[in-house]
């Protein structure tokens, strides 16, 4: 090993603090997605809950409130599935953090006990990072594409 000089050293060690950065980013509209949709889930259920509530007291729904019912039904159920989907993008980009974070810990490990086995382990871990980050990703491409659900529920509910 030649001989590093320690701002190498430290400069080494928090190359994936650039990914610990996007990471944060990439969470942070994740968790602003994840807020809307509970909120969304909430006040659905309130109205949902109001109008059960005429139903449960013998009084007849009109048209429109019937199909606000089922429509609220239907809003809620691909809701909370999304509402999973964000969670699952979340929890890997969470993982991904954690794996960066260990991958500085050990290349600072390897500079201390230079040795085969040390000199693979960040690199692994990088990889699961990486690995992680593409899964969160995933995660939050397939909540993207079902967002417009929703929408569509509700626009047949108008109609």
């Amino acid at each position: 090993m030649n001989t590093l000089s320690a701002v190498e050293i430290i400069q080494t060690i928090l190359a994936p603090a650039i990914m610990i950065s996007s990471c944060g980013l990439i969470m942070l509209g994740l968790q602003n997605r994840y807020s809307n949709i509970v909120s969304r889930i909430r006040s659905l259920n309130d109205e949902r809950r109001r109008l059960q509530k005429k139903i449960s007291s013998d009084e007849n729904l009109e048209y429109s409130e019937n199909v606000r019912f089922h429509s609220i039904r239907k809003q809620i159920n691909e809701l909370s599935s999304r509402s999973l989907l964000i969670r699952n993008a979340i929890f890997f980009e969470i993982l991904a953090v954690l794996f960066f974070v260990l991958a500085c810990l050990l290349i600072g490990l390897y500079f201390i006990y230079a040795n085969e086995f040390t000199q693979m382990l960040p690199l692994i871990s990088f990889l699961l990072g990486m690995i992680s980050v593409f899964v969160g990703l995933t995660f939050f491409g397939i909540e993207i594409l079902r967002a417009y659900k929703v929408v569509q529920i509700e626009i047949i509910a108008e109609e």
